[in-house]
């Protein structure tokens, strides 16, 4: 039996456990998560043989490992009639998906009729990586963020440098992308770029780390690709950096942050 029947976020039937979702596979098994009635979910780990796409039993049978195409909640899909270019994103339901036609992005693609075809890992990828690119550049991986569109990290982490980069799949299906500073893209909706004033090198500035209070500087440049990005003169990086002038100099030996 191949170990590829299967794949994580597959519906399966176990003959004793009864409905489950595939979470992993490996080596023959699959780590399936079934619904109890107590709503508690249960994860076990069963051999690939006792798995089925259909309900089955041991005595009539019934078991199926040929996988039924059905538009799924959740899932992604390609358009395979006419409109080739038709990509939906972990799809809602008949109307108001989002995802790509045509290298554009939309939030209300219709997805319901019988000309669709399971989209690869590799083509969810590679469309929401141009999206990335679009949105935020080419250097989207280092950008700072306005807000954390997740609610799942702490305010006091975004825009530090530690997340891992890319494109993923969650385990519950979901497709986000990730910056190196929080979430670009998560179930659905992008995050906003940071705006910075532009500030012209040379000038004056008041400058400043999280635990540290306001000090006295002049601009460089700036570095995207860092997590503290202002640099100023003498080549030190700050993660802020205002303009010194009437309104700000009362910050000097401050951490007060500019109203």
């Amino acid at each position: 039996m191949s170990d590829k029947v299967f794949k994580r976020g597959d519906k399966v039937y176990h003959y004793r456990q009864g409905w489950g979702k595939v979470v992993s596979t490996w080596e023959g098994k699959c780590d399936v998560r079934f619904e109890c009635d107590d709503a508690i979910a249960l994860s076990l780990i069963i051999p690939v043989n006792e798995l089925s796409f259909t309900e089955y039993n041991l005595i009539d049978g019934g078991l199926s490992q040929i996988k039924p195409f059905t538009l799924e909640n959740g899932g992604s899909y390609k358009r395979t009639k006419y409109d080739s270019n038709w990509l939906v994103i972990n799809r809602k339901g008949d109307r108001s998906n989002y995802g790509v036609i045509n290298g554009n992005w939309y939030d209300d693609i219709p997805c319901s009729d019988e000309h669709w075809i399971e989209a690869t890992d590799e083509e969810v990828i590679s469309a929401l990586e141009n999206e990335a690119c679009k949105i935020f550049g080419v250097n989207w991986k280092n950008i700072k963020l306005k807000n954390d569109i997740s609610s799942s990290i702490s305010c006091s982490f975004l825009n530090k440098g530690i997340y891992n980069a890319g494109v993923e799949k969650c385990y519950q299906g979901y497709w986000n992308v990730a910056g190196v500073n929080g979430f670009l893209f998560y179930r659905g909706t992008w995050a906003e770029k940071a705006e910075y004033p532009e500030i012209v090198t040379g000038t004056p500035v008041l400058v400043r780390h999280e635990s540290n209070t306001w000090v006295f500087s002049h601009y460089s440049h700036y570095e995207s690709s860092r997590s503290s990005p202002y640099v100023t003169t003498g080549g030190h990086s700050w993660e802020y950096c205002i303009p010194f002038n009437d309104d700000t100099k009362h910050l000097v030996g401050t951490k007060n942050p500019l109203k």
